[in-house]
């Protein structure tokens, strides 16, 4: 109990740090922040590992307070424990929130907001060029039916990658943005098996939310696994109706386990194997997650649906069907890409949000990024109106 009640002071004093950045838009007083949230600079720079180390907790309360690293889908060495700890305190004490039409009911509300406020949405309209002037400032950007709509001013919901190396002429991309998004590292490519059984959670066995599945409580092990096809144990899944119970009718149950791939390993799947392979990872998923947990499931399903990365990468655009964005690395995380964010624009009246922007991956991060540059480019409209 001691400990707990130590590192949710420690999170909460991380979490109030991090207002106080800010709001003094990146100019804090080094006075402020040494007095009120010494704690926060002295870990600062650590990394997951470092920080539980220094704190000197015993082993089984930092394996489950460390079980939620593959959210953010970098190992224990590299991820930034400012940013975890923020994460899994916003996670435990704000709680977790599942719209009853799921995730996609956001975007409608969204969709519909926007019409309310006369804005217009144009789907299925992919732009395929951004176009810029001879000063190389944004001008305008180009469709698929060939048709140009004059701007000064895009705003991009996709990797940098994808601007920079399809999107943008190469005359008009600046060589420091070629060398930055080179150096960054695309984070966890997704694979998730979808199960629909013939029985209800109650039936099954399944009492909880959420689960993760580990082989070890090693972060950094479990990591290096997951840049392999056959070796990766590791597991989130959820059981949807145990969240909402309406999801799908009386006496059924819908549950999804994902894991991440850490590296390329999806690119030499030969065709003729792509079927097999993906259903025979999905199996073993679950064979993993039944025998961790003493259950009988495989009997009871009705239908299943696999997501290889090579899913998310045509559905989303994704290089290697990454859903994570660009890792979080101690040279490349949370605080220094938001120190960065107006020098890592490179295209003037060009900027990029959601989950490859300066706030990482994650449902919350995205829409705070996406908000965050649209208050930015209204920023820039009116000094250029001055």
């Amino acid at each position: 109990k001691k400990c707990i009640q130590h590192f949710y002071s420690l999170c909460q004093q991380i979490r109030e740090a991090m207002n106080y950045l800010a709001e003094s838009k990146g100019k804090p007083d080094p006075k402020v922040l040494v007095e009120k949230y010494g704690d926060y600079v002295r870990c600062a720079s650590y990394t997951v590992n470092e920080a539980f180390e220094a704190l000197g907790y015993p082993k089984i309360i930092v394996d489950n307070l460390n079980a939620y690293w593959c959210y953010l889908g970098a190992d224990g060495d590299n991820l930034s424990f400012l940013h975890y700890a923020n994460m899994l305190y916003s996670y435990i004490i704000g709680g977790a929130t599942i719209p009853s039409m799921k995730s996609h009911e956001i975007s409608l509300a969204l969709e519909t907001r926007i019409h309310e406020l006369g804005g217009d949405i144009w789907f299925n309209t992919e732009v395929t060029k951004i176009l810029t002037d001879e000063e190389g400032h944004v001008c305008g950007v180009r469709l698929c039916d060939g048709s140009v709509v004059e701007t000064k001013h895009v705003i991009a919901n996709c990797s940098p990658h994808v601007v920079y190396g399809r999107l943008l002429d190469e005359s008009a991309v600046p060589e420091r943005a070629l060398k930055l998004t080179n150096s960054r590292k695309l984070a966890g490519r997704g694979f998730t098996a979808f199960y629909a059984f013939n029985k209800s959670p109650e039936e099954l066995g399944l009492t909880d939310h959420n689960y993760f599945v580990y082989e070890s409580s090693d972060s950094n092990e479990m990591y290096k696994k997951m840049g392999t096809m056959y070796e990766n144990y590791g597991q989130a899944t959820c059981v949807l109706n145990n969240a909402d119970p309406n999801c799908s009718p009386k006496g059924t149950t819908i549950m999804y386990s994902t894991t991440l791939f850490t590296a390329d390993v999806w690119k030499d799947v030969k065709e003729e194997d792509y079927y097999k392979l993906k259903n025979q990872i999905a199996l073993a998923m679950l064979k993993r997650f039944e025998e961790a947990l003493g259950l009988s499931l495989q009997e009871h399903i009705e239908e299943i649906a696999v997501a290889t990365p090579q899913t998310y990468a045509r559905y989303c655009g994704h290089p290697q069907g990454v859903i994570y964005g660009y890792e979080s690395q101690p040279r490349d995380g949370l605080l220094n890409r938001i120190q960065a964010v107006e020098e890592d624009r490179f295209v003037p009246g060009l900027r990029i949000g959601g989950g490859f922007g300066e706030r990482l991956l994650g449902f919350p991060s995205s829409y705070k990024s996406g908000a965050n540059e649209a208050g930015r480019t209204l920023r820039d409209i009116e000094k250029e109106g001055e």
